[in-house]
């Protein structure tokens, strides 16, 4: 099709436009090549444009061809759309940037779920309850328990990522809320759904894995990790008795509960609380190589803070009682490695806190 436009332009000067023929033909071979377009097609036979093998300087050459194409696809009628912001979701998005952004060391990714997760706790909360979902300023219905579990999660992950008190303030608030909202009183876990919910015929119990975690699954983790930071075995107790209604479950079917796999491995190791403490004088970039250590270790079982000493102790230690005490020694940035408050000796020596947190997650 390609080539009879262009046989009508050249049809009266065909050896003038015999370059300009060689030239049309490389670009939709490149074209053609690029985008995966083949004789049989990839559907039904017919080709769905794809890049099989993605290459930023061919990309790059073909922006006209693209730019053409695109023209052409926004004549047709759009796809509907589904734009709505699910709680939920954002909370796993925000995990992996805090995550990203802290063993990384990029701040942009821990500033994107620093703006996630102020929008989905100011804007996505109607009363004292957060809501489903958001679109175009309008809130949906109050959340599951997957909206909770894994809000709470990236939040928990957001403060171990930036180290304000706000998001790890925020999740313990959560995690009292999952409970109070969602909890089984009879046999432990969780449900689906709350009281104030649709009344259903049966209240779900989530219990798979699939291609997302399951809120029961990301709610034990919370529980586990609101022990190691509050220090208050209530919550290792609530975990226990979600355990024991899922004993069968995980018995014959362990694959189809991963992540409560990782919850039940942080449950039967002892976790770790680690701090890292700076002077005021200078400032956080000091503690830099101890922090690089700290957020790079492969330690899941830990709850991780770092603070300037004498400044947010107070606050944080209110919410992570571990933290009470942590001086920076000798104007020096250091790390304390404790579990369940009994403490290795405090290191200034990078190398040092990398020694004890191999012997932590070796144990």
């Amino acid at each position: 099709m390609a080539f009879s436009i262009f046989a009508r332009h050249c049809g009266f000067a065909p050896r003038l436009c015999q370059p300009y023929r060689a030239q049309t033909k490389g670009k939709v071979e490149r074209f053609i090549r690029y985008f995966g377009v083949t004789p049989a097609g990839n559907f039904d036979g017919h080709d769905i444009l794809h890049v099989p093998h993605p290459d930023e300087k061919e990309r790059a050459a073909l922006a006209e061809a693209r730019a053409k194409l695109y023209a052409a696809r926004a004549r047709r009628i759009a796809p509907a759309r589904d734009d709505k912001i699910l709680a939920g979701w954002n909370g796993l998005m925000i995990s992996a940037l805090a995550l990203g952004g802290r063993v990384l060391d990029e701040p942009r990714f821990t500033t994107a779920a620093a703006r996630a997760a102020d929008f989905a706790l100011t804007t996505m909360t109607s009363g004292d309850r957060l809501a489903r979902s958001s679109k175009d300023g309008h809130i949906g219905p109050p959340g599951f328990l997957e909206d909770y579990a894994f809000l709470a999660a990236g939040l928990f992950d957001l403060f171990e990522a930036s180290f304000d008190p706000r998001w790890l303030s925020e999740a313990l608030r959560l995690v009292k809320e999952t409970d109070d909202l969602f909890a089984d009183a009879g046999r432990g876990g969780w449900f689906a759904t709350s009281g104030s919910h649709e009344t259903l015929l049966a209240r779900e119990k989530p219990s798979y894995d699939g291609a997302i975690p399951s809120g029961t699954s990301v709610a034990l983790l919370n529980a586990l990790r609101a022990a190691t930071f509050t220090g208050d075995d209530h919550w290792r107790a609530i975990a226990d008795r979600a355990f024991g209604a899922l004993r069968d479950r995980l018995a014959r079917h362990p694959l189809g509960l991963a992540e409560a796999l990782v919850a039940l491995d942080y449950r039967t190791d002892a976790p770790r609380e680690v701090a890292i403490v700076w002077s005021k004088q200078a400032g956080p970039g000091s503690a830099a190589p101890l922090l690089e250590v700290a957020c790079r270790a492969f330690l899941p079982n830990k709850a991780l803070a770092g603070l300037a000493d004498g400044g947010t102790t107070e606050t944080l230690a209110a919410v992570a009682p571990f933290l009470v005490g942590k001086r920076a020694l000798g104007g020096r940035a250091t790390a304390y490695v404790c579990e369940r408050g009994k403490c290795q000796l405090p290191t200034a020596d990078p190398k040092v806190l990398a020694q004890q947190l191999a012997r932590a997650r070796d144990y």
